[in-house]
């Protein structure tokens, strides 16, 4: 039986290898100018009457590399049905190459019309089915595409990963200008995830020069645009040359990048340069923080110390805003994270091996088909059992690190907003000196920038949650805690300062030493007990936490 079973996968390989992928010279010519002549090769495509009637083999290629050339012209249609049927097609035959070629280009039309989960399970499939081949160029596109759909929803860390990989794969393919593009996005991620700035240039310069190299004027120039935004504050010289220069390519990009113009200007003490682009800045509505910034320097220079004033706390408060949004939008992706890897990734080899069986049975003989089902069955079943329970443990693991990533990112997104508060207050004591009436002046910057009542409900809550309901746990053993006494365990819990407590409750030392004994009163404390070690002991227990600075 088992030399029986031997000689029909024998027969079967050389029945695959002897079933061309095409041999239809006009698709094949095709296929050679898509890279270099993706418009020629969509001409050749389309000029073919009624593919469909051509043979299976002919027509499956066809649709392939007229998806292809759509694809590489950015006039992906809406529908997949095109693509599907090359899918079906490769899959059952078992042929990895096209079929995981075909994936991706599903989920390029997927992402093309947002729809950003199916994407994702068609390039998961895409990567298993491309796994053992040496399609390097096309793995790197479905690696590079993996983490734009994660750049998307921020998940920030998921996506330099996916980028890492895509680099890997074209550097293998000796492909610089996808590399450029690869460069480009890890030193964005890096800038999104606070690397060292140094590193987040490294990588984009590294973009700039593969991108010349490459000739891609395109993504050249948008590199140079970014790095005068990365380089605003830092470098306000080399800035404004990168930015210029992009500007020079895409004009428009205009509206958001004068803001930038217009903020490196008036630092400068260009004042007509600085209105000339600020008149265009507050056109856009992306980048209205810069912009208020910008245009309150030159009132500031001018005399009109009111309107600056008014301006700053326009910026200020938009700043808020978004930083209040981004926190919304955060803490919800964080709570829904992508679930697409394993099972995704079993069903899409469930599919595969169910047609591939189906071939098995055209091909062969009624007794032996039966014989071979009956033991794949087995095999089958025995390697389900195994999967699930495998599985099990994945998910277990899966959703305790997920719960730490959790109340990690959640703690640090606390800690930047605090943070963002305490250098509001330095700011603004920095430019009071040139303000008509500095009381009243520092006394409405005070009550802007400390923390009102308002936001003691919010950190009261979110720091509640991330030490398990600990501090609703004290209220309620202890009910004449305070407001502010919770706030303050709060901040506590964060490891925030005592000094940087004072600033953003607007108490000086002593009313604040005060009110912690009144804490460990009201907690029945001893005197002797030191209060944030009690805290972070009862409270935060083995969380990392991490001091405000």
């Amino acid at each position: 039986m088992k030399f029986g079973y031997l000689s029909i996968v024998f027969f079967l390989l050389i029945v695959s290898c002897n079933d061309r992928y095409t041999d239809n010279e006009k698709i094949l010519h095709a296929e050679k100018l898509l890279n270099s002549y993706p418009d020629s090769s969509f001409k050749i495509l389309s000029g073919m009457k009624h593919p469909e009637k051509m043979r299976d083999a002919d027509y499956a290629a066809w649709c392939l590399n007229y998806t292809h050339a759509l694809n590489k012209l950015h006039r992906l249609p809406s529908k997949d049905s095109l693509i599907n049927i090359s899918i079906r097609y490769y899959e059952k035959r078992n042929d990895k190459k096209n079929a995981g070629t075909a994936y991706y280009l599903a989920g390029c039309i997927f992402k093309s019309n947002k729809k950003n989960k199916e994407a994702m399970i068609a390039l998961k499939t895409a990567d298993k089915l491309l796994e053992n081949t040496y399609e390097y160029k096309i793995k790197g596109l479905v690696e590079f595409y993996m983490g734009y759909l994660c750049m998307y929803d921020e998940l920030y860390n998921y996506s330099l990963k996916y980028f890492q990989i895509s680099l890997r794969y074209f550097r293998l393919a000796g492909d610089k200008k996808t590399a450029a593009y690869a460069y480009r996005e890890i030193s964005d991620m890096y800038n999104q995830l606070n690397y060292p700035f140094d590193s987040v240039m490294y990588y984009s310069n590294t973009a700039l020069e593969l991108s010349k190299v490459a000739g891609d004027s395109v993504n050249y120039y948008s590199i140079l645009s970014r790095q005068g935004e990365l380089l605003y504050k830092r470098n306000p010289v080399l800035s404004k040359d990168r930015i210029l220069r992009g500007y020079k390519y895409h004009h428009s990009n205009l509206p958001y990048y004068a803001s930038y113009l217009a903020y490196i200007y008036s630092q400068q003490n260009k004042p007509d340069s600085a209105k000339y682009y600020i008149n265009i800045a507050l056109a856009d509505t992306t980048n209205k923080v810069i912009s208020y910034q910008a245009a309150a320097f030159i009132k500031n220079e001018n005399g009109e110390y009111q309107k600056a004033y008014n301006l700053l706390e326009k910026a200020y408060i938009k700043r808020d805003s978004i930083y209040e949004q981004n926190i919304r939008n955060q803490l919800y992706r964080i709570d829904k994270q992508f679930d697409l890897s394993e099972e995704q990734r079993k069903s899409s080899e469930l599919t595969i091996a169910n047609q591939s069986q189906l071939t098995l049975i055209i091909i062969l003989g009624a007794g032996i088909i039966i014989a071979i089902l009956i033991i794949m069955q087995i095999i089958s079943w025995n390697n389900k059992h195994t999967l699930v329970q495998k599985n099990k443990m994945q998910a277990l693991e899966f959703e305790k690190q997920s719960e730490k990533r959790n109340n990690e990112q959640k703690r640090e997104i606390l800690q930047l907003n605090l943070k963002n508060k305490l250098e509001n207050t330095l700011y603004f004591q920095k430019i009071k000196k040139g303000v008509a009436s500095k009381e009243a002046f520092v006394r409405e910057i005070t009550d802007e920038f400390t923390l009102n009542k308002n936001d003691w409900k919010v950190y009261i809550k979110n720091v509640n949650q991330l030490v398990d309901n600990g501090i609703s746990k004290l209220k309620e053993n202890h009910t004449d805690l305070s407001e502010t006494d919770q706030m303050i365990i709060a901040l506590i819990c964060l490891n925030v300062k005592i000094n940087d407590s004072c600033n953003l409750l607007g108490m000086i030392k002593k009313t604040m030493y005060t009110r912690r004994k009144t804490i460990k009163k009201r907690l029945n404390l001893d005197a002797e007990t030191d209060l944030e070690s009690w805290i972070l002991q009862n409270l935060v227990k083995d969380e990392q936490s991490t001091r405000l600075e």
